[in-house]
């Protein structure tokens, strides 16, 4: 049985399908469980390639987080074509509070969610081969703890200036004394402005873009990103309304 690195817990686990279906050839997933949340979650590591997210080549994934990710980190090799991530430094899995995500960025985390309902990140596409490999394994969209599958999170965001979505990119959205005390956006409303890009768990309520939800660890920042110049480009192109 697994354990939680850092805790005397039954580790949560990835159950993919016994034998996968049409696995490209080369090609590794990085990932790593996040235990920070309302429930634990997965994200898969891809890199960015002219404005595309692909899957990334086992002989080139070692080079990638040595070069572009920071602390170093140690693979654990799991099954077929899955690596966990985690700190060399520390046994505990990797924090994502506080990354910056830029024009610059190679590496970035995806949840199943992103994967199977939007297919992109922001509004970078995952490359059709991602696609559809993920679509021929939805059992890569589940996540397991003590054998009983758990909740997935959606993507939600808050935009605000940049002192504040610094703050927000590691503590959360802002509480509210009444509830609800959160509210994220569903959509970016304008790509020009600070945005922390959130997982969040149900039970919340919609309404005209708005998230509202009442804990705080229903919610948890993956990134932010301070310059949107580069996603104003792909977002105006399918938003006829958009004025900078």
């Amino acid at each position: 049985m697994e354990y939680h690195p850092s805790k005397k817990h039954i580790k949560a686990s990835i159950t993919p399908e016994n034998i996968l279906q049409n696995i490209p050839p080369d090609i590794v997933i990085p990932f790593f469980i996040e235990y920070g949340a309302l429930y634990p979650y997965i994200l898969y590591i891809f890199k960015k390639i002219d404005n595309q997210l692909h899957f990334i080549q086992k002989d080139e994934m070692e080079f990638l987080f040595e070069t572009f990710f920071s602390p170093p980190s140690d693979f654990f090799y799991h099954h077929t074509i899955f690596y966990e991530i985690q700190n060399k430094s520390s046994p505990i899995p990797l924090d994502l509070s506080g990354t910056l995500y830029s024009e610059s960025t190679i590496l970035w985390f995806a949840t199943p969610y992103e994967l199977y309902t939007t297919k992109k990140i922001f509004n970078i596409p995952f490359a059709d081969d991602v696609i559809q490999f993920f679509l021929d394994n939805p059992s890569l969209g589940e996540l397991y703890w003590d054998h009983v599958k758990q909740p997935s999170p959606i993507i939600a965001y808050s935009q605000d200036t940049l002192r504040k979505t610094i703050f927000q990119s590691t503590f959360g959205a802002d509480f509210s004394r009444t509830p609800p005390h959160f509210s994220l956006l569903k959509e970016i409303v304008n790509p020009l402005l600070p945005t922390v890009r959130y997982s969040l768990f149900y039970p919340y309520t919609e309404k005209d873009n708005i998230l509202s939800f009442v804990q705080h660890n229903q919610h948890t920042p993956i990134c932010y990103v301070s310059d949107n110049t580069f996603l104003e480009e792909k977002y105006t192109e399918y938003d006829d309304d958009f004025t900078p």
